[in-house]
């Protein structure tokens, strides 16, 4: 049985579909921002993520599990990343100390360095694409995004 375009559209016309076409929408412009900011550095938006999680990690170190849980990252994609940035001298893996299934993942000096630079480069680019939002649309937008990400799923 065929579907008009039209009959589609309109089964497609709710608020839910709406407003989850315009958040896709947003993380990828957003997304794209971002690594167009960092294209100096060679950081992909991902890779920036896990270096500033470890970053703000006292000690600057922790496990993929807890990188992946804060990022929303299966743990084939982000081992994938990760593999990529030990190649890249930005992070170390090494052995837990009490837990033998997993590891740490700690910042390397040059991970650290990369990530100093990246904020420099990132910090300015998102105040300038966020500057047409007031203090007060930030906030209820983050509330609501917060909300969406605690549903379960």
């Amino acid at each position: 049985m065929s579907t008009s375009a039209r009959a589609i559209r309109r089964r497609l016309r709710t608020p839910a579909v709406d407003f989850h076409r315009q958040l896709v929408w947003t993380t990828l412009y957003l997304q794209r921002s971002v690594e167009k900011a960092l294209a100096p550095l060679a950081l992909s938006t991902a890779q920036f993520y896990i270096l500033l999680t470890l970053g703000q990690i006292e000690g600057q170190a922790g496990t993929p599990t807890q990188i992946g849980r804060q990022m929303a990252l299966e743990r084939v994609n982000l081992t994938a990343i990760m593999d990529r940035m030990e190649r890249n001298n930005l992070i170390r893996r090494e052995p837990h100390p009490s837990d033998r299934r997993s590891c740490l993942v700690r910042l390397t000096p040059e991970g650290y360095d990369r990530l100093e630079r990246a904020i420099d480069l990132y910090l300015p680019a998102i105040e300038q694409l966020l500057a047409p939002l007031d203090a007060t649309e930030l906030e209820t937008t983050r509330q609501t995004l917060a909300k969406v990400f605690s549903l379960p799923h």
